[in-house]
């Protein structure tokens, strides 16, 4: 036991403690050869004794145990707060509502679990992605398909550079990333069929790729899932789809005496 308040009082008040920075620390302040008790969690369970003329003492543990078990040792009367918090679920929020007088800080919280439907995306693919697959084949196809109607508009012309292929594929890039009327220079009011046919593929060309690209940016991140609802653990087991937890929520999710976790052992999957 260790005591961090000495003054007068009416009774005792015990913790737990353990090195758990931020929430509570020891700090050695070598000039006074002194130990200062730090932390948020520490300084309220410290201001309360102290207000309330409590002995606050410490029960140093080398490593802490989960907070449902210091939840439990709270309601069992072993300790009187705790802190570095305890978890009140709201399936027994009720039933310990009476039994816990105090305790610095209470997390009230509930369980979430996060069921990927997909495997994880590799890094390129945020680079790649964010256009589609559909989109990146239509502008690149799209370079060939220009470059072929600048050679068709252009065929009767003597000079070589226009009716080249491979010339007209770099103007055909031009076009695509900056202006469809880019080096062209024609009088509308006299626009031969030809022409007329140009821009008229190309208007069906830029008509494909906008939407493919506004359905795709729309429709971000989200796409419709022909599955039923889980809403259950026994859903979940039905479902087969892998769950990956952190570590910590896996251990008190075993740990809960009202959920059985057995039949999901083969599904889970612990990220630390």
């Amino acid at each position: 036991m260790l005591s961090a308040t000495e003054q007068a009082a009416y009774g005792s008040i015990l913790s737990p403690y353990s090195f758990d920075i931020p929430h509570a620390f020891v700090y050695n302040d070598s000039p006074s050869a002194g130990q200062l008790f730090c932390g948020p969690y520490l300084e309220m369970a410290m201001t309360f004794a102290e207000v309330n003329r409590y002995r606050l003492l410490l029960d140093e543990l080398e490593s802490l145990p989960k907070k449902s078990a210091i939840e439990q040792d709270i309601v069992n009367g072993q300790y009187d707060i705790s802190m570095h918090g305890v978890l009140i679920r709201p399936v027994k929020e009720e039933k310990f509502a009476e039994e816990m007088r105090y305790s610095y800080p209470l997390e009230l919280m509930m369980n979430c679990v996060m069921v990927p439907l997909d495997p994880e995306l590799p890094k390129w693919m945020y680079v790649v992605w964010p256009l589609g697959k559909y989109i990146w084949t239509t502008l690149f196809l799209g370079i060939f398909y220009v470059a072929f109607l600048l050679r068709y508009l252009h065929w009767r012309e003597t000079a070589q550079a226009t009716r080249s292929y491979t010339r007209n594929m770099l103007q055909a890039m031009a076009i695509l990333m900056f202006s469809p009327n880019m080096n062209m220079n024609l009088r509308l009011s006299q626009a031969t069929l030809r022409v007329n046919l140009f821009y008229t593929l190309l208007f069906t060309l830029g008509f494909i790729l906008s939407n493919y690209h506004s359905s795709h940016m729309t429709a971000y991140d989200m796409k419709p899932v022909f599955t039923r609802p889980i809403d259950s653990w026994s859903d979940l087991i039905i479902s087969r789809l892998p769950i990956i937890l952190p570590e910590s929520l896996l251990e008190e999710l075993r740990s809960l005496p009202i959920v059985d976790t057995s039949l999901l052992e083969p599904q889970f999957d612990s990220r630390s």
